[in-house]
Parts: C-alpha cells; sequence; structure tokens
C-alpha cells in the first residue's frame, strides 16, 4: 500500500526525534537517537533507515531544525559564506553602527556584536528613494554591472538593501536583473521581499541573516531531498516556520530566516493542540531537551505570536539581552529559551556557588553516564544518581554507566563538602530554579497569572520536573503521550502557514482605509503566486490581518485585528494599550505595519480520537530506592506504555517510557485520560 505514512523529524543539539503516524491504523511509532552535530543530515536519514518502513509507503515529511540558530552561533563548521551587502552610498556601515541602545549599561567593557559582513564586503551605490516612495536619484546601471563584474565572481551570496525600499522596491529590483544577467548560479536576497518594513537597520540585518543562510540552508535541504531520492522517496517534503506553520522547500530556500526557530515552534504547535484537545484555553508549555529549555504560552488554544527577536545574542536569565545579537523582524512564537536541559554542565563558580548550565555536554560526548568519554557532571547524571532513570535511554540506544556518573561528581562532592545525591538533588533544585524564570517571562511578565494556566511538560528532561514545577500554582500538569519527541509530534499536527508584511507608516485616518485596502490587495497577489509555486490547493483557507500599531515616537507594537474598519481597529488598539501599560494617550494611534496570515488546511496530519475511559490501579513493574525529597525510600515503577486510559497512580512513582522519565512525588496523583495524557494533580 503506497502513501501511508506521515513523519516528523526534529533534529535538536543532543537528540534528533521522530513520530510516525499510520493513517490506515492510526498507530504511532517514536524513535529517538542521538544527533550528528557536524552532519545533521546523517541523523536525519539514520533515523528513517531506522523505522524499518518502505520508503515509498511515506507520504509525507515534516522536518525542524536548528541548522539556522547554529550557524549564527558560531557552531564548528558551520562558518558564514561568503557574502556581498549593496547598500546606498555613505551608508555602508549601517549593520555596524546599528542602534545607540547599550545591552549591559555598566559594562565599559562590552563589545557590540560583531557585523556578519566586514566592512572590505560592503558596497555603496548611487541612487535614492525617499521614505514616500518617490526617486530622488536613479541608479546607475552601468554601476552595477562593473560592480557584477568585478567584486561578485567568487562570492555566493549578495544581498541588497537600499535605503526606504519598503515604500518603493524598484531600484532592489533592478540590481537584481543586472546582476541575474551577469552572472549565473548566485543567491540574490532582497530586503524589500525580506522586511517591507520602515526601519533600516533592521530591515538590512533581517536581509543580511536571510541572505547568507540562503547557500547553507539550500544546500542542507537539497543534501536530504536526494538522499530521499536515491532511497526511492517521491512523495511531499516540508518545513516547520518560526512562526508555527510549514512552508514547502522552496518558500524555505527564497527566505530562510522564517525557519530560525522551527523546533521550539514545533514544540509550541503540539501543546496548543493539545490544549484544544482537552478543552484547557490557557496553557504554558516547557520543553526541556538535552541543552535547552523552551517556554511558551498558549491562550485560546493558539501560542502568542511576536515579531521582536534577536538572534545570535546574549541570554540572560531566560531573556534575550537586547542589542547583544542580530535584530530578525519576522513573526515567530514567543519563546522564553534558557541553557538548562539534561545535558547541562553542573560546576561550581569562583565564590563557591552551584551552577547549572548554561553549556551542555550535547550529544558528543554527552553526560558522563553516557559513557562515550564525557567526563564532566550533568544533570542526566544527577537524575541517575537520585535513582530516578532506567538503565538506558533512548529505546535501548544509550546503556548508562552509574560508576561514570559517581566519578563525575567527584571534584563537586571535595569542593562542596557534600555526598554525591546531596549535590545532585541540590542541582535539581537549582535547574527548578531556571524554569521557574523561564514560565515567568512568557506568563507573569506577560501580565498573566499562571493559576489560571495549566503547565503541559514536554522534551526528554521535563516529566521529572512536573511536580516540582506545578507547586509554582499551576491547577495542574500534563504530560502527553510521546513527551520525549514531542516536538516531532507537533511537526505533523499543523497547517501551512504564509505571513506577508508590509510597511504602512501612517496616522490613523479614514483616508488610510483605502491605502491598506490596496496594500492587503498586493499581499493577497503575492501570497496566491507563493501557493502556486508549492502547489498548495486552497479549499481551505483561512486568512487573517493584522495591523502592528503604536503611538507615534514610541518603540514597541502592539499586533491588532482588522477587519477592513479603522475605527474599530483603534478601539482594539486602545483597549490592549490601556490593559498592557495602564494608560493611553490622546492622540491617534500610528500604523507601522499590515501583515496578512494564511493558513490552508493540511490533508495530511493526524487525527487523534479519544479512547474509552475505565478507572483502576496499575500493576506495578517493580520498586526501585531513590532519594525524593530529603530521603531514600522504595519507590514503585511503573512503564509508560502499561498505562491505558483509565489508570490512576499515587506519588511516589517513577514512569518509565522510552523516550522520556516521569517523577511524581508523594502528594501527587496522576490519571490517564482518553488521549493517553498524564494529567497530574496535587492531593
Amino acid at each position: 500500500m503506497a502513501k501511508r505514512y506521515i513523519i516528523g523529524i526534529d533534529i535538536g543539539g543532543t537528540f534528533t526525534d521522530l513520530i510516525l503516524y499510520d493513517m490506515y491504523t492510526g498507530e504511532i511509532k517514536s524513535l529517538k537517537t542521538l544527533t550528528n552535530p557536524i552532519n545533521p543530515e546523517e541523523s536525519f536519514i539514520k533515523a528513517i533507515r531506522e523505522l524499518n518502513v518502505e520508503i515509498n509507503d511515506i507520504s509525507l515529511i515534516t522536518h525542524g531544525t536548528t541548522l539556522g540558530t547554529n550557524m549564527l552561533l558560531g557552531q564548528e563548521r558551520l562558518e558564514i559564506p561568503d557574502a556581498i551587502l549593496i547598500t546606498n552610498k555613505g551608508f555602508t556601515d549601517i549593520i555596524e553602527i546599528g542602534r545607540q541602545n547599550r545591552p549591559e549599561l555598566y559594562n565599559i567593557y562590552f563589545i557590540k556584536p560583531k557585523p556578519l559582513i566586514p566592512r572590505n564586503r560592503r558596497i555603496g551605490i548611487k541612487g535614492r528613494i525617499d521614505s514616500k516612495g518617490d526617486i530622488l536619484e536613479d541608479i546607475d546601471v552601468n554601476e552595477i554591472r562593473m560592480i557584477a563584474s568585478q567584486s561578485l565572481n567568487n562570492v555566493e551570496t549578495v544581498i541588497v538593501s537600499l535605503l526606504n525600499s519598503y515604500a518603493n522596491p524598484t531600484h532592489e529590483e533592478k540590481v537584481r536583473e543586472v546582476i541575474s544577467s551577469t552572472i549565473k548560479d548566485i543567491y540574490i536576497t532582497l530586503g524589500s521581499e525580506v522586511d517591507p518594513r520602515p526601519g533600516e537597520y533592521e530591515r538590512t540585518v533581517s536581509a543580511v541573516i536571510n541572505g547568507i543562510l540562503k547557500p547553507i540552508i539550500s544546500r542542507y535541504l537539497d543534501s536530504i531531498q536526494e538522499r530521499l531520492r536515491r532511497n526511492g522517496y517521491k512523495h511531499g517534503f516540508i518545513v516547520m516556520a518560526s512562526h508555527g506553520g510549514v512552508v514547502g522547500v522552496n518558500e524555505v530556500i527564497r527566505r530562510p530566516s522564517q525557519i530560525i526557530e522551527s523546533g521550539p515552534a514545533a514544540g509550541a504547535i503540539a501543546a496548543s493542540y493539545l490544549a484544544r484537545l482537552l478543552n484547557e484555553d490557557n496553557v504554558i508549555a516547557l520543553d526541556m531537551g538535552g541543552t535547552t529549555s523552551k517556554a511558551s504560552a498558549i491562550l485560546d488554544g493558539k501560542p502568542l505570536i511576536t515579531t521582536e527577536y534577536e538572534v545570535g545574542g546574549k541570554v540572560h536569565m531566560g531573556r534575550v539581552v537586547k542589542g547583544s545579537g542580530y535584530p530578525l523582524r519576522m513573526p515567530h512564537i514567543d519563546v522564553a529559551e534558557i541553557g538548562v536541559g539534561g545535558g547541562s554542565i553542573i560546576w561550581v563558580d569562583e565564590g563557591g556557588q552551584l551552577r547549572v548550565g548554561p553549556i551542555s555536554a550535547g550529544a558528543d560526548p554527552g553526560p558522563a553516564c553516557y559513557n562515550r568519554g564525557g567526563e564532566r557532571p550533568t544533570l542526566t547524571d544527577a537524575y541517575l544518581i537520585l535513582g530516578w532513570l532506567p538503565d538506558t535511554l533512548g529505546g535501548g540506544e544509550i546503556r548508562l554507566s552509574i560508576d561514570k556518573a559517581y566519578k563525575a561528581f567527584e571534584d563537586l562532592c571535595s569542593i562542596l563538602g557534600l555526598e554525591p545525591h546531596e549535590v545532585a538533588y541540590k542541582s535539581i533544585e537549582i535547574a527548578n530554579e531556571h524554569l521557574h524564570r523561564a514560565i515567568s517571562i512568557v506568563s507573569i511578565e506577560r501580565g498573566y497569572d499562571i493559576k489560571d494556566f495549566t503547565i503541559a511538560l514536554f522534551g526528554g528532561a521535563a516529566p521529572i520536573h512536573t511536580t516540582f514545577l506545578i507547586e509554582l500554582g499551576f491547577k495542574k500538569g500534563f504530560i502527553p503521550p510521546y513527551a520525549g519527541v514531542y516536538s516531532a509530534y507537533g511537526l505533523i499536527q499543523t497547517n501551512y502557514r504564509y505571513i506577508l508584511q508590509r510597511g504602512v507608516n501612517s496616522y490613523t485616518s479614514k483616508d488610510v482605509e483605502e491605502r491598506l485596502s490596496k496594500v492587503y490587495n498586493e499581499m493577497e497577489e503575492e501570497l496566491s503566486n507563493i501557493l502556486a509555486r508549492e502547489g498548495i490547493e486552497t479549499d481551505d483557507i483561512h486568512v487573517r490581518k493584522y495591523l502592528e500599531m503604536r503611538y507615534w515616537r514610541q518603540g514597541r507594537n502592539l499586533l491588532i485585528e482588522y477587519d477592513g474598519s479603522i475605527s474599530k481597529a483603534i478601539e482594539r488598539f486602545t483597549e490592549e494599550y490601556r490593559d498592557r501599560y495602564g494608560y493611553t494617550m490622546d492622540e491617534p494611534p500610528y500604523i507601522e505595519a499590515a501583515i496578512l496570515e494564511a493558513e490552508v488546511e493540511s490533508k495530511l496530519k493526524m487525527i487523534l480520537k479519544e479512547e474509552e475511559y475505565k478507572p483502576y490501579t496499575p500493576e506495578e513493574l517493580g520498586v526501585k530506592h531513590a532519594y525524593i525529597d530529603g530521603a531514600w525510600i522504595d519507590i514503585p515503577i511503573y512503564t509508560r506504555n502499561s498505562l491505558n486510559p483509565g489508570a490512576q497512580v499515587t506519588g511516589p512513582a517513577i514512569i518509565y517510557g522510552d523516550d522520556s522519565t516521569t517523577l511524581i512525588r508523594p502528594g501527587y496523583r496522576i490519571s490517564v485520560n482518553g488521549y493517553r495524557v498524564m494529567e497530574v494533580e496535587k492531593i
């Protein structure tokens, strides 16, 4: 039988996760394998091979990747390609000057992020367009031809970002036309196509990020597709974007900057699907993997979206330090990310304080207990010392060594004068504090009360921390099935989504409605062209319109839904502004940008059915001697696969799964609902 399965593959810093869904039987299979950080495409193909299914029985593969982020963070063997930036004369230093905000106000030694393109590879050309889109000085075509023939011969990618191109892109388009006719096989990025909005610095940097990613992402996706073809695969291959929808490969290659936060977005989408499935309006999603933890807020069944993001910058206590990285104006799911995961290294600072992360042992060499050459203590080693883990991880791929874990803790114990289990438990408490900060950023700091939320925990490490985090005030916790590979689960739950944006730069007045109508018509025409190129049927398409609004001379925008009435948009803006800041201003708001979001229902996605629920007490697999809340006790063990709908377990308990382990402390109870989700509540 052909075209039977759909697959989601999420490649993270430590593990590669895969979910397979059988559309005929409803059966689900999962797989977790170590990531090859140097050649992630090897991990991709390896995961599919280990499934042992006929490749032609696969109908669709959806992929999530961290490749773009890793390049900007300086991962080994992911060097920035040779690139040239073309801009207006006198503005070649725009990406170096940037904004005058100081990320570390009192640090006189702070060094600004290194420009992604050095000065000797930035070229200024004649030509000028004003903010209204009027041409003040035309470009010199002969100058562009000379640049193409003399400066671009050994260049992989060219970025063209000219002043006010959001108002009139004709000069950028002319530059591309001349270069394309002069040089073949060169990647060209236009700022007006990546970020057609006011703000020349942000637009140029966004274009540069897109341009330098093009060769890398293109080669990566071409390599995967070629390997799939060699193995006989002829069907669909799509990629998760940062905004929580999937897009086709051609669209990814055209604008690769939209997949920077591909992996975290998949986890948030999986959590939003879970929220709708369980009729939970407000959910905090916590995805804790081997390298990092990501928190996101789900409101009314949808993850929060933001257009403000800095990539490659410093993170302090879960917050991106503004000005320390590279601004990327692309819609993405609002995620707070911290450097705490199962592989986070535990260490002691110069003041004698115990620390956890942000450095991770990763997949190679990994935690000491993996017995793959790692010698430094990690959270996974702490879990093992405390008796919380089984003998193997990753479906048996990793056999854990308790001796190696204890050896890794020797120096810490000597410095702190504590027993290994005491240091391990203190490490867990520190990790919980970090997780709390990430949760607070997407809840309390956004004006939401934790008591109004449930928490969904997934990723290989998060279920161990479930009861610790419920204590923050959550109503209860959810641990979904296949929790350890749940981001991959989200990859086969999402729809096609395309988000287009245009600069408006206008006060709100009645005559702006006509202008907005023209802007949205242009975006709808562009959307039709994209869907036609991607070969996507539009039988079931949902289009939503938004405006980015603020008061004049303010730097923060609010995303306001737009239904064609500017007066209603002003009312929504005023209400949301008052809710967020506690006051309003006696002046009309300003519209910076118009946004068009189109979602096309995917015909190939997982459909879960609720099973019959019969309360019962499951049988124990055995007993484990483990350390919990200050005492060594014997704890019953269960397997995740043996807990059918209706199963009820009172803590203390440890639940082993193929992809994650769940710890239930005394005073808590779990029950498995009809969707095989473990609901955790305080007794």
